[in-house]
């Protein structure tokens, strides 16, 4: 991945506020899913000492297409690579 990778879609759902006392912000970032060529990643984002559990103020996702720039094209993301990142899959009974 630390050859190409670009980023093919991008969604950002506003929930909540936090104001800027609540900071430092909490960031909860995972993979949502891994494909031949691309995978999402999922963000959360809550208040500083918020419960892992509530409501985020703001979830988000990025797919993010492996890509080789010698080429211009797609490239199929390899058995180790795609390993690593599954290795960050959230649980489904996670929050």
């Amino acid at each position: 991945m630390r050859k190409g990778c670009l980023v093919a879609d991008l969604h950002v759902k506003y929930q909540g506020q936090i104001r800027h006392d609540e900071s430092p912000i909490a960031v909860t970032m995972f993979v949502e899913r891994v494909r031949a060529v691309d995978f999402t990643v999922g963000y959360e984002v809550r208040p500083h000492g918020a419960a892992p559990d509530s409501k985020p103020a703001v979830v988000a996702s990025t797919q993010l297409v492996s890509f080789d720039i010698d080429t211009q094209r797609p490239r199929r993301i390899p058995a180790e690579e795609k390993e690593y990142l599954q290795s960050f899959l959230r649980d489904p009974a996670a929050p």
